[in-house]
C-alpha cells in the first residue's frame, strides 16, 4: 500500500542583506547543489547529497554575510547535520539520530531551476532518498523539494517533503 505525507516548511532568514540579488544554483556532481548571489563566488547554501549519507544543507550563510546559521555535527549533537529532516522511530529505526549508509540510500539528486531572473521567483532544487530496513530494502522513498529567493533583505527557504511508502509503514 502507498501512502504519501505532504509537508511544507517555510524558512525566514533575517538579517540586513546585501540587496535582493538575484540568485542561482550550481551542481557540483551528484552530491553537492549549491546556491550563489549572482556575482558572489562563494555560497549562500550548500545542499549535500552523498549517495549513503542523508541529505542536508550546510552550511547557510547569514542574509547580511556575517556567520553562519548552521553547524555539523557539534559536540553536543554529533549526529546533527546542519538543516535535515529525520524520523526518530519509523519502522522501529531511527533516522534521525542515523545519518549513515545503512538508513539512507540517494535515489537522485538535481537542480530543477538553476537561476531567478524575475523578482520574488526562486531557484529550485530536489532530492530523493530511499530510508532502509535493516536488510538494506527501502521503507520509505523520500522526495525533498526546496524553493529558495531573497526579498526585502530576508531569504525564504520552502521545503516540500513527499513521503511514498515502499512497504507498510509505521512512524512512532
Amino acid at each position: 500500500m502507498t501512502r504519501l505525507l505532504l509537508i511544507s516548511i517555510l524558512v525566514f532568514l533575517c538579517g540586513q542583506s546585501h540587496a535582493d540579488e538575484p540568485l542561482r544554483v550550481r551542481q557540483q556532481e551528484q552530491d553537492q547543489i549549491q546556491v550563489f548571489r549572482v556575482g558572489e563566488k562563494l555560497p549562500i547554501l550548500t545542499q549535500h547529497a552523498r549517495a549513503d549519507f542523508r541529505p542536508y544543507l550546510h552550511p547557510i550563510q547569514a542574509p547580511d554575510g556575517r556567520g553562519l546559521v548552521t553547524e555539523f555535527s557539534p559536540d553536543h549533537h554529533k549526529h546533527q547535520t546542519g538543516l535535515f529532516w529525520g524520523f526518530t522511530k519509523l519502522n522501529g529505526r531511527d533516522y534521525f539520530h542515523h545519518p549513515g549508509e545503512n538508513y539512507w540510500r540517494r535515489v537522485s539528486a538535481e537542480v530543477l531551476k538553476s537561476e531567478v531572473v524575475v523578482s520574488h521567483d526562486a531557484v529550485q532544487w530536489r532530492t530523493v532518498y530511499d530510508l532502509l530496513d535493516a536488510q538494506g530494502q527501502a521503507v520509505l522513498r523520500e522526495t525533498q523539494t526546496w524553493s529558495m529567493h531573497e526579498h526585502q533583505g530576508k531569504i525564504l527557504l520552502d521545503l516540500v517533503w513527499c513521503g511514498e511508502a515502499k512497504t507498510d509503514v509505521t512512524v512512532g
